[in-house]
């Protein structure tokens, strides 16, 4: 189902009726403001009920009106159709759909048979690889054509260096179980996609698990250690008296250095006092042991008297 055309009223700048008509390839080209992005959300309000990243409530919904009344029409080449009508009462707001469409409650089944509905090229380019995959394998079209997959498995690796051979037959097991469930090739692989992204999930967890048990793990001897755990500790012992050593003659330098600093700053002041002559302080000792004389013999005299 193909979109054919599509009818705008009263929507942005677009105030009196317009209509788009859609071959299998269109394009949407001019300047800012001439309304490229209104025909891309015109597209999804009237198939949807809402514009994508916008509020959702009627009240919302009009303030893309220009007027009092905002209508939109889309139509299919299957003869289908969707128009909705926003229309301003007072304060309120009042939205119809007319349709001839079973499923137009349910915007889903609708896009399930477009071809490729790309509505916001932007939102689209954004999409993780993941969610890309998701997308287009919800949206394309159901294949018919029967697909030899393990032909296709084989060509996908070919030239590639596969540590396990098995894994081809088990990933061959798990698509023809999937191909006996499933109603079609899509939703096969939609199941399949679904299960090895679980299954990948789940042995990353289990392998994040044992690389953490690993790392934490000890072990240790009932029976005291033998051969090269007694060799280890005999190290691990031996290399814990030499930091101990090591430690105490650290202390001791740090020590010596200190000592070397204190007598160097001695040294400096000594060295900072004026030279003395040594002559001269041996008259001023012969001068002060002669007036040292002389004031004990006055004194001797003070106390004869």
């Amino acid at each position: 189902m193909k979109i054919k055309s599509l009818a705008i009223s009263g929507m942005h700048h677009i105030s009196k009726p317009k209509s788009y008509t859609f071959q299998d390839i269109n394009y949407l080209f001019g300047h800012n403001g001439a309304g490229k992005s209104t025909v891309l959300q015109a597209i999804q309000l009237a198939i949807l009920g809402y514009i994508p990243g916008t509020a959702k409530p009627v009240s919302s919904i009009f303030k893309h009106a220009n007027g009092p009344e905002m209508k939109i029409k889309i139509e299919f080449d299957s003869g289908n159709y969707i128009e909705r009508v926003w229309r301003q009462k007072g304060r309120s707001i009042d939205s119809k759909v007319d349709t001839n469409l079973a499923c137009a409650d349910n915007p889903a089944e609708i896009l399930g048979d477009l071809e490729l509905p790309i509505f916001n090229f932007n939102e689209l380019i954004g999409m993780t690889a993941n969610k890309l995959k998701d997308w287009f394998i919800h949206f394309l079209p159901t294949a018919s054509d029967n697909i030899n997959w393990k032909k296709e498995l084989e060509d996908s690796l070919n030239g590639l260096n596969l540590m396990d051979e098995s894994l081809v037959d088990t990933v061959m097991k798990d698509i023809q179980a999937a191909d006996t469930n499933a109603g079609s090739t899509i939703e096969m692989i939609q199941s399949l996609n679904e299960s090895w992204k679980e299954e990948l999930s789940y042995l990353k967890s289990e392998l994040s698990r044992s690389d953490s048990t690993i790392q934490s793990l000890v072990f240790y001897d009932e029976d005291g250690l033998t051969g090269d755990e007694e060799y280890l500790q005999e190290e691990i012992n031996s290399t814990h008296a030499s930091i101990q050593q090591l430690t105490l003659e650290k202390e001791q330098v740090i020590q010596a250095s200190q000592i070397i600093q204190s007598n160097s700053n001695i040294r400096n002041q000594l060295d900072s006092l004026p030279e003395v002559d040594i002559s001269s302080i041996e008259n001023l000792k012969s001068q002060y042991q002669s007036e040292l004389t002389a004031y004990q013999n006055s004194l001797t005299k003070v106390a004869e008297e």
